[in-house]
């Protein structure tokens, strides 16, 4: 297949393409398969229930309670995660998308989400192989760079393995890992998918001798939906992208001792479209106190470059010959675009702007094209022929180890029989609850239970929770030690904390309070007595506040 701004592709490549992202594919879907034999298995005595994510927990329940707000109608959503009332406004659409398709389809959304998950996937898949025949010409080396860049990945399960702790990129950051990120949710596919190609063009138009303007035929169109595409998925990652291709356009002309006109038309062909979108995020920014909070609060500890360099592990090993080079030589071809799209990346990742962690989105791409051209140019040379197809059989499970790690383990004490409550599943009686207040709450109802249950509670039934998720509820810390409080309060104090609370961006009361096994965790739950038993479901209790309720703790604070 012949595209306008890639190489060549035929016909047995796509079909080669095809199926080893079919085994890509197994293998992701491989751990669903595994709740599904797991599904009756008992765990602490009791049964566990699904609720719909098994990676990346957190940002999957964001995920779906915002396929909850799309499936009510909006498109203006807020965070649920938090109890406070706060403007709408447009948040990751695309799971938005998602929730209003589901509106038609009912209870369809956990399957519309992994079944969107698959075709963004597929779509990385194709990206990622385009990306490699614009810049390769073997068909070896465009399936080396295609396997190292799909399921790559680093050493970071030897200290997982040796501490039980996950500290490195490769077990935490799905977002450079191509392989990881099909497991987590849609847009990470579909921005490392939205990268590839871009870059499929752009690396095109800088080589030398190009003389082409950006146009529908040539590319040009591909980079303006790329762009469009991107703002609406993750506009964070569309950053380096673009400060990497100026850079590299400014290295070029100094190198040539003139300006041209043409590269410049590449870029306002991938900024302009942007523009509007980047305009209606910043006035939604400056005007919307609750998403500014939100926004700041992504930004995460700065992860140690030791730890980088580890969840890199062997693919960076492989690419530091090529790397070299490329920094000795800082030639006009794809090697100045991949090395400065690389340096942008781990510069804007070490700079204390949120989220810094998006600006390494794709970072595989750049690392699996040094390591190509590496293997290509320097290690092969240092191998016998007859062995190059028997050390890469060896080498492929060796990259991958990382991300098999992350995928199975999450499922494996659900084999077992094991419960755990920061994974993927509750105790079947949290779920009867859910579905017994999703008729009777509404986007504004305010539930209290236990962290990892309230996690769900707005993907369920589209209410609000007080603590639930480490960044979309704004000030976790103060909110987290009100539940803990709540839970575990002498009766006398018990006014103190049932009265309103006043928060930076607005107030909140609670209207429903869960006490099930993973709030008798936090405490004895002495102020459930001020409290209406509405409902039960095994050993877990379902209490109401009234208005009666709040006014009587607001009177008794008061006469404090």
């Amino acid at each position: 297949m012949q595209t306008p701004f890639t190489g060549y592709v035929t016909r047995p490549e796509w079909r080669w393409v095809t199926i080893v992202s079919a085994v890509f594919f197994i293998v992701a879907f491989l751990p669903l398969g595994g709740v599904a034999i797991g599904q009756s298995a008992a765990a602490s005595g009791e049964a566990w229930r699904f609720m719909g994510v098994l990676h990346q927990v957190d940002d999957g329940a964001f995920a779906m309670a915002l396929m909850r707000q799309g499936s009510r109608g909006d498109w203006l959503v807020q965070l649920q995660h938090t109890p406070e009332v706060h403007r709408s406004a447009l948040i990751h659409p695309i799971y938005v998308l998602l929730g209003q398709a589901s509106g038609w389809l009912p209870n369809a959304g956990i399957l519309l989400f992994h079944v969107t998950r698959l075709f963004a996937s597929l779509l990385m898949y194709v990206a990622i192989y385009q990306l490699a025949a614009s810049v390769f010409t073997k068909l070896r080396a465009r399936r080396i760079f295609f396997i190292i860049a799909s399921v790559g990945s680093g050493l970071g399960w030897l200290p997982a393995v040796s501490t039980g702790e996950l500290l490195t990129p490769d077990m935490t950051m799905p977002q450079i890992f191509p392989f990881y990120a099909s497991l987590a949710n849609v847009h990470l596919p579909l921005s490392i998918a939205g990268l590839a190609f871009a870059m499929a063009v752009l690396v095109t138009s800088l080589r030398v001798g190009e003389q082409s303007l950006p146009s529908v035929q040539n590319g040009g169109l591909v980079v303006f939906m790329v762009a469009v595409l991107l703002s609406f998925v993750q506009p964070e990652v569309l950053l380096p992208l673009m400060l990497a291709f100026t850079l590299a356009i400014g290295i070029g002309w100094w190198a040539q001792k003139r300006v041209t006109a043409r590269e410049l038309h590449w870029l306002m062909w991938l900024v302009v479209p942007t523009l509007p979108i980047a305009m209606y995020y910043w006035l939604t920014l400056r005007s919307n106190d609750a998403l500014s909070l939100w926004f700041v609060q992504r930004q995460t500890p700065l992860l140690s470059p030791l730890w980088l360099v580890i969840g890199f592990g062997v693919p960076l090993l492989l690419a530091l010959p090529s790397i070299a080079k490329a920094i000795r030589m800082v030639r006009a071809d794809s090697d100045r675009l991949f090395l400065i799209w690389l340096l942008v990346m781990l510069g804007l990742f070490y700079l204390p702007l949120p989220p810094h962690e998006a600006f390494l989105t794709g970072g595989m791409l750049p690392i699996a094209y040094f390591a190509t051209r590496a293997l290509e140019d320097f290690w092969l040379e240092l191998v016998k022929r007859r062995w190059h197809l028997r050390l890469f059989v060896l080498f492929v499970p060796i990259i991958a180890l990382s991300n098999l790690f992350v995928a199975f383990v999450p499922v494996a004490p659900l084999l077992r029989g094991q419960f755990t409550a920061q994974g993927g599943v509750l105790p079947t009686e949290y779920a009867a609850a859910f579905e017994w207040m999703l008729p009777r709450v509404n986007a504004n109802t305010v539930v209290l239970a236990a962290p990892s249950v309230s996690r769900w509670i707005p993907a369920w039934t589209g209410a609000r929770v007080v603590a639930g998720h480490q960044t979309a509820t704004l000030q976790p810390k103060a909110k987290q030690a009100f539940v803990r409080q709540w839970y575990s309060s002498s009766r006398e104090a018990c006014p103190d904390v049932l009265a309103r609370q006043i928060s930076s961006v607005g107030s909140f009361s609670v209207d429903f309070v869960l006490y099930g096994a993973l709030e008798r965790a936090l405490g004895a739950g002495a102020c459930l007595q001020d409290l209406r038993l509405v409902a039960t479901f095994g050993t877990l209790e379902l209490y109401f506040c009234d208005i009666q309720c709040k006014l009587r703790g607001l009177a008794d604070r008061s006469e404090r």
